[in-house]
């Protein structure tokens, strides 16, 4: 513990979503605002999927079709991921709300996976036009679809071997997809 005016707290929680025991240390300041927080995790999963829809949306609307650049022909798979990562995000807060069912967790991970599969895509295209032609263009030329169908192997042998499949495809889809994607 530090001297001072705030001190640490450890405590043990069920984790609403996940369904595991997590034990966490904060200070007092720290807990009032995670508290806060969590009482208020449905109103923050409707800001963040509203974010998400809104920015797919406005990415949709916007004149492409006499763009001089390059990207203005894979921004739609930018939009879809936006619309549905943001559809993922309600879901995620329907689920906070009503409870975690079997079938809405198989809509959770499907809509999760396919969101940043359209993010990984767009990543993917992004980096086909963008990068000068040369060595480099033969190492983004097994960018292609082989890593895809490598990337769904994996995932889908590691998910079906899961004892929770949800977090697993949860957390596979994120590292897989989401994480090559947004880079």
């Amino acid at each position: 513990m530090e001297s001072g005016s705030s001190s640490t707290i450890i405590r043990e929680e069920p984790h609403e979503l996940y369904g595991k025991t997590v034990i966490k240390e904060e200070t007092e300041m720290m807990s009032s605002l995670q508290q806060f927080f969590q009482n208020n995790l449905d109103v923050v999963f409707f800001i963040y999927g509203l974010s998400f829809v809104l920015m797919g949306i406005t990415i949709l609307i916007q004149p492409k079709k006499y763009s001089g650049f390059k990207i203005a022909g894979i921004l739609w798979l930018l939009a879809a991921f936006g619309i549905l990562h943001g559809l993922n995000e309600f879901l995620d807060m329907w689920a906070l709300i009503k409870g975690r069912h079997p079938i809405l967790d198989n809509i959770r991970l499907f809509v999760l996976i396919i969101s940043f599969w359209f993010l990984f895509e767009f990543g993917r295209r992004l980096l086909r036009i963008s990068a000068p032609a040369g060595a480099g263009s033969r190492i983004i030329g097994y960018l292609g679809w082989p890593l895809t169908i490598l990337i769904v192997i994996a995932f889908t042998a590691s998910v079906f071997i899961s004892d929770d499949k949800w977090v697993t495809g949860s957390i596979l889809a994120r590292y897989l997809l989401g994480f090559p994607g947004g880079i």
